[in-house]
């Protein structure tokens, strides 16, 4: 059998050592610079996270936004004032004749009212009230319409 000198051996040991330490030094070097791509990969995927739910938030924040802009407003009341009343009855009472005849307004949409405003104006104006044995003419001064609809009529004449 045949073997191998010792200063050839010598030779492949420092060969084969120096192979294996490159290797290491590789691996090393290697895992080092993987390492560091990973921690930026994961801190930009929690940077990214937290950003994604910062937006999710104002996402929601906006669909509530636009949930109220898109919901429809609608009257949810009717004031009647007069000006000039002669009496406190006769106020009260017209009050409660003109409210009666604005309860058709309530419930409808903002946008149906004022398309409609003129047919409003049109009920109240020279419109006849009968209060006790006398009839009492209004005329519409003011029409204020929003969610609460204010209506300011004036008594014309008492016959």
């Amino acid at each position: 059998m045949r073997y191998i000198s010792r200063i050839l051996h010598k030779k492949w040991i420092r060969y084969e050592m120096i192979f294996l330490l490159g290797a290491l030094f590789g691996a090393f070097l290697f895992l080092f610079l993987y390492g560091q791509k990973m921690d930026n990969l994961i801190l930009e995927n929690n940077q990214l996270s937290i950003l994604n739910m910062q937006l999710m938030t104002d996402i929601e924040s906006y669909k509530k936004q636009l949930d109220k802009r898109q919901q429809k407003l609608v009257v949810r009341k009717v004031n009647i004032h007069i000006k000039k009343a002669p009496d406190g009855f006769m106020e009260s009472n017209l009050i409660a004749m003109a409210s009666n005849d604005a309860k058709f307004l309530l419930g409808k949409t903002l946008d149906s009212v004022i398309e409609t405003h003129e047919a409003i104006i049109n009920l109240y104006n020279q419109r006849e009230y009968p209060i006790k044995d006398q009839y009492i003419k209004t005329k519409l001064d003011t029409l204020i319409i929003s969610t609460e609809i204010h209506i300011w009529l004036r008594i014309e004449n008492i016959s």
